[in-house]
């Protein structure tokens, strides 16, 4: 038996002139690039075969190179979802679950600044820095005694009950005795320091320029140990506490052993600028830097907080109470110690300009109790009481600030101040160029002055054992 079957009608095709692609003739566009094909020749069935072969060829590599390319992209987007999660993950981790470990320990914690009416420990008065003192501002009579140490002071004084302290620019650290004014002991230095060395118990610690802690002997003057270098410079004055001394050095923040100089810790500092002394409290250090308010946490000496200082140099710093009191020359704020950037913190700028486009709504404010504007331009580290801010400038500027809301309570404008200003039992005290004043703390109203012949003054330091007085020639004097 015989089937008849029908044979298959042969096609025609097309060659396209621009990519040269075989085309059924039945379609007026080519199948590879849809140029217009309907007036190109038709194509003899042998050469239609062998363009057809080679099409076949060229378009089985084509879909094994677009499969090949498919499972890369899903490896990719496989790989990216995992990264993705992998961030997500290691970020919910250290924003909410991970805890820093404690820093090492100190070899004893007694040793501490200890701040009283007869001691002037360190160049902010005490560890929270609010340069104030429950001693009388005494500027009457002659001077009890006064010594010609003959070289400029380098830094601010300091003093305990038995001794004045005076780094002179010829790289001597002087010690005075505050009876009668002779001198205990000198000891030679290096280099001379940025800042003012610090009393705890019988010590003296001595910030160097080259990143390194000295500590003296306060009764002898004798090297007790100098710590190993750091590699950064040391701009501030050292605090003492519970054991540690803490040191703000160009860039980073230090923890040394009290009794021994050994380094307990060290945390950077994204910042080339450190030369306001740093301030304490129980838990936190605070500090600035050339454009930020920062916070560490005393147990793991990582940064808790920082406030942003835009375009501004923050010039003082003060921590009362567990608030931060922070100034510099465009404004001045106050925040709680314990304050905490949001989780979103890291995407503040994109929000920002997300708002500034009109297409979020407004970035909420950095964490603070207070900001106000207008302090003195390049001013001094603040004085601090109970409800007020005292802030002094160059130029002769006196501002009282409430510390309630950030307030100016008083300005007055007088002579060029030459050192920052001083809380005492009589009144705030302030060292202009050539005279020691006393202003009423509630209206700035002039209390008292005592004017001065000679060469500018330099530093003050009132305690129960007198006013010291120092000037640019190194004069010292004391009035009781």
């Amino acid at each position: 038996m015989t089937t008849d079957q029908a044979e298959t009608p042969s096609l025609q095709y097309r060659l396209c002139p621009r990519c040269g692609y075989a085309t059924v003739s039945d379609s007026d566009r080519c199948q590879h690039c849809l140029r217009d094909i309907a007036r190109a020749p038709i194509l003899e069935p042998e050469v239609a075969k062998r363009r057809l072969a080679r099409q076949s060829v060229v378009e089985a590599e084509r879909a094994a190179a677009k499969a090949s390319h498919l499972r890369r992209v899903r490896y990719l987007r496989g790989l990216g979802v995992v990264l993705l999660i992998g961030l997500i993950g290691w970020w919910s981790y250290k924003t909410f679950i991970w805890e820093a470990p404690p820093v090492p320990g100190p070899s004893s914690t007694e040793r501490t600044i200890v701040s009283s009416a007869e001691t002037w420990p360190t160049s902010g008065g005490n560890l929270a820095g609010t340069r104030s003192t429950s001693a009388s501002a005494q500027l009457e009579g002659e001077a009890a005694w006064s010594s010609a140490l003959g070289v400029a002071p380098a830094t601010a004084m300091i003093a305990d009950g038995e001794r004045l302290y005076v780094t002179l620019n010829n790289n001597m650290i002087v010690a005075l005795a505050q009876q009668d004014g002779t001198v205990a002991w000198v000891h030679e230095l290096a280099v001379v320091p940025f800042a003012a060395p610090t009393l705890a118990g019988d010590r003296l610690y001595v910030p160097m320029r080259s990143g390194q802690l000295l500590s003296l002997d306060a009764a002898t003057g004798d090297e007790v140990f100098a710590s190993l270098t750091t590699g950064t410079r040391f701009g501030t004055s050292p605090l003492v506490d519970d054991g540690v001394v803490y040191v703000f050095g160009v860039g980073a923040l230090f923890g040394f052993d009290a009794e021994t100089g050994d380094l307990l810790w060290r945390t950077e500092i994204d910042s080339p600028w450190g030369f306001v002394n740093p301030v304490l409290d129980d838990n936190f250090v605070a500090t600035v830097t050339g454009n930020r308010s920062l916070v560490f946490d005393r147990v793991t000496g990582l940064e808790s907080y920082f406030y942003e200082f835009e375009r501004a140099n923050p010039y003082a710093v003060a921590l009362v109470e567990g608030d931060v009191y922070t100034f510099s020359s465009r404004f001045g704020t106050a925040y709680e110690v314990e304050s905490r950037r949001p989780w979103w913190e890291g995407v503040r700028a994109v929000w920002e300009q997300f708002w500034i486009w009109g297409m979020a709504p407004d970035v909420p404010l950095r964490p603070a109790i207070w900001v106000g504007s207008d302090p003195p331009r390049d001013g001094y580290p603040a004085a601090v009481t109970d409800d007020l801010l005292l802030l002094g400038g160059p130029s002769g500027d006196l501002v009282a600030i409430s510390r309630a809301d950030g307030s100016e309570v008083w300005r007055i404008a007088r002579a060029p101040i030459v050192g920052p200003p001083l809380a005492t039992a009589d009144g705030l005290l302030v060292v202009h160029v050539d005279r020691v004043a006393t202003y009423d703390f509630a209206t700035g109203t002039l209390l008292m002055e005592r004017l001065f012949e000679g060469p500018r003054l330099h530093d003050v330091v009132v305690t129960s054992g007198g006013t010291f007085i120092v000037n640019v020639d190194g004069e010292t004097s004391v009035y009781r």
